[in-house]
């Protein structure tokens, strides 16, 4: 549902009057306010959907269809799963326990920052192959 709502008529709609790099934006923070109207909290939306609708849009782009992104947005929320880390409710095969260190603060902040250099960088090599703005 996710994927219908962000990434096709919407996400193409506003790319043709906008551009990829507004679309990107508006949709990413969009995508995270979302989020929050879901119940999660500020922070933990824009670093996680937030950052991640960077990738899944890109995947859109690329694909030119919602079967891309939809398969990284489930494969995403399987793993997240599996390892304990989908959130209250959820159940999972592993059980995952941090510590609230400021290591594993740095590596999960470094991780969310990779994540997003990584839709960034592929939206502007997108943008500059197929020169459009």
């Amino acid at each position: 549902m996710e994927e219908i709502a962000f990434r096709s008529y919407p996400f193409l709609k506003l790319n043709n009057a906008f551009g990829l790099r507004v679309t990107q934006l508006v949709v990413a923070v969009v995508f995270a306010l979302y989020h929050v109207a879901l119940g999660w909290s500020i922070v933990t939306a824009f670093l996680g959907p937030g950052i991640w609708a960077f990738v899944f849009g890109i995947a859109a782009i690329r694909s030119n269809g919602i079967a891309l992104p939809t398969g990284i947005h489930v494969g995403l929320n399987v793993t997240l799963t599996i390892l304990g880390m989908g959130g209250a409710g959820h159940e999972s095969l592993f059980s995952t326990s941090q510590t609230e260190s400021d290591t594993n603060a740095i590596v999960g902040l470094s991780t969310r920052i990779a994540v997003l250099l990584v839709g960034v960088y592929l939206t502007e090599r997108y943008i500059r192959e197929n020169r459009v703005t």
